[in-house]
């Protein structure tokens, strides 16, 4: 067995670095790929009194208050799935200052003591 090494430290470096060259040349390609054919109808007459663009925690708020209120909803999400990025917020939502469950379990909160939490807690 020879102790010489087969492929030198320099072909190593060509090497890898070619493959690297490779792999973004396709990634960078793949880019180029036609866009899918989209399923949008072709007609659109759908009419809504209030429309909502994302169903994030925001939106869902927002639309179910809508349809609360009589008004006729439409909510757009770009997602198979809603939740935008309140699924990223990593647990904390703070839903505080006398909502009607906190009153309905008997817990006592205000929008004064909400804002003075959200101080404290985030900063000015």
């Amino acid at each position: 067995m020879s102790s010489e090494p087969r492929v030198t430290r320099r072909e190593l470096i060509k090497g890898a670095a070619a493959g690297g060259m490779a792999v973004a040349t396709a990634g960078a390609l793949s880019g180029c790929a036609p866009v899918a054919p989209s399923n949008l109808p072709e007609k659109w007459d759908l009419e809504a009194d209030v429309v909502i663009v994302g169903l994030g925690g925001a939106g869902a708020a927002a639309a179910i208050e809508a349809a609360r209120a009589g008004a006729k909803v439409l909510v757009v999400e770009r997602m198979p799935v809603g939740g935008g990025s309140t699924v990223l917020c990593g647990g904390l939502i703070y839903m505080g200052g006398g909502t009607p469950m906190q009153t309905a379990t008997g817990f006592e909160d205000s929008i004064e003591n909400m804002y003075k939490y959200m101080l404290a807690a985030a900063g000015e």
